[in-house]
Protein backbone atom coordinates (compact mmCIF):
# COMPACT_ATOMS: atom_id res chain seq x y z
CA UNK A 1 0.00 0.00 0.00
CA UNK A 2 0.97 3.25 -0.84
CA UNK A 3 1.63 5.65 2.26
CA UNK A 4 3.70 8.58 3.52
CA UNK A 5 5.66 8.04 6.73
CA UNK A 6 7.11 10.69 8.52
CA UNK A 7 6.96 12.83 5.33
CA UNK A 8 8.44 10.54 2.96
CA UNK A 9 6.72 8.82 0.46
CA UNK A 10 6.57 4.92 0.18
CA UNK A 11 4.96 1.18 0.17
CA UNK A 12 4.01 -0.63 3.47
CA UNK A 13 3.85 -4.07 3.08
CA UNK A 14 2.26 -6.20 5.63
CA UNK A 15 2.88 -10.07 6.49
CA UNK A 16 0.24 -12.79 6.26
CA UNK A 17 -0.90 -15.57 8.27
CA UNK A 18 0.80 -15.81 12.09
CA UNK A 19 2.93 -12.88 10.45
CA UNK A 20 -0.41 -10.71 9.47
CA UNK A 21 0.15 -7.71 12.63
CA UNK A 22 3.76 -6.89 10.98
CA UNK A 23 4.53 -4.65 8.66
CA UNK A 24 8.07 -3.31 6.82
CA UNK A 25 7.92 0.49 5.31
CA UNK A 26 9.66 0.85 1.93
CA UNK A 27 10.91 4.58 1.63
CA UNK A 28 10.71 5.73 -2.34
CA UNK A 29 14.17 6.20 -2.87
CA UNK A 30 14.37 6.43 -6.13
CA UNK A 31 17.88 5.34 -8.21
CA UNK A 32 20.95 6.57 -9.12
CA UNK A 33 23.26 6.16 -11.86
CA UNK A 34 27.35 7.64 -11.28
CA UNK A 35 26.98 10.26 -8.95
CA UNK A 36 23.30 11.29 -10.34
CA UNK A 37 20.09 10.30 -8.57
CA UNK A 38 16.39 10.03 -9.94
CA UNK A 39 12.18 9.62 -9.19
CA UNK A 40 13.20 10.14 -5.31
CA UNK A 41 9.37 10.02 -3.77
CA UNK A 42 8.11 8.63 -7.16
CA UNK A 43 9.38 4.86 -7.50
CA UNK A 44 10.86 2.38 -5.27
CA UNK A 45 13.89 0.17 -6.58
CA UNK A 46 15.19 -2.33 -3.94
CA UNK A 47 18.02 -5.39 -4.73
CA UNK A 48 17.58 -8.40 -3.91
CA UNK A 49 19.90 -10.29 -1.68
CA UNK A 50 20.54 -13.11 -4.13
CA UNK A 51 22.80 -11.85 -7.19
CA UNK A 52 23.25 -14.32 -10.76
CA UNK A 53 26.15 -15.97 -9.81
CA UNK A 54 28.31 -15.48 -13.14
CA UNK A 55 26.78 -12.31 -14.36
CA UNK A 56 26.58 -8.34 -13.62
CA UNK A 57 23.13 -8.51 -13.02
CA UNK A 58 20.46 -9.26 -10.21
CA UNK A 59 16.58 -9.45 -9.17
CA UNK A 60 15.02 -6.64 -7.80
CA UNK A 61 11.82 -5.13 -6.47
CA UNK A 62 10.20 -2.11 -8.48
CA UNK A 63 7.23 -0.10 -7.36
CA UNK A 64 5.25 3.59 -7.71
CA UNK A 65 1.70 4.56 -6.37
CA UNK A 66 0.33 2.35 -8.78
CA UNK A 67 2.42 -0.40 -9.11
CA UNK A 68 4.37 -3.37 -7.44
CA UNK A 69 6.36 -5.77 -9.51
CA UNK A 70 9.71 -8.20 -9.20
CA UNK A 71 11.42 -7.10 -12.00
CA UNK A 72 14.02 -9.35 -14.06
CA UNK A 73 17.87 -8.99 -14.00
CA UNK A 74 19.42 -5.39 -14.60
CA UNK A 75 23.05 -4.40 -13.50
CA UNK A 76 24.09 -3.88 -10.21
CA UNK A 77 26.05 -1.05 -10.96
CA UNK A 78 22.76 1.09 -11.12
CA UNK A 79 22.03 2.78 -7.54
CA UNK A 80 19.48 1.21 -6.01
CA UNK A 81 18.48 0.23 -2.38
CA UNK A 82 18.77 -2.44 0.16
CA UNK A 83 16.34 -2.92 2.69
CA UNK A 84 18.43 -4.82 6.06
CA UNK A 85 15.82 -6.44 8.33
CA UNK A 86 16.86 -7.98 11.30
CA UNK A 87 16.63 -11.55 12.60
CA UNK A 88 15.33 -12.14 8.97
CA UNK A 89 16.41 -16.40 8.19
CA UNK A 90 15.44 -17.94 4.67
Amino acid sequence: QWTRMNGVEGSVVCGRGEDASKSIFFPAAGDGSGTSFYHSGLYGYYWSPDPDSGSNNSWYLFFSSSSHTVHNFDYRGYGRSVRPVLGFTK
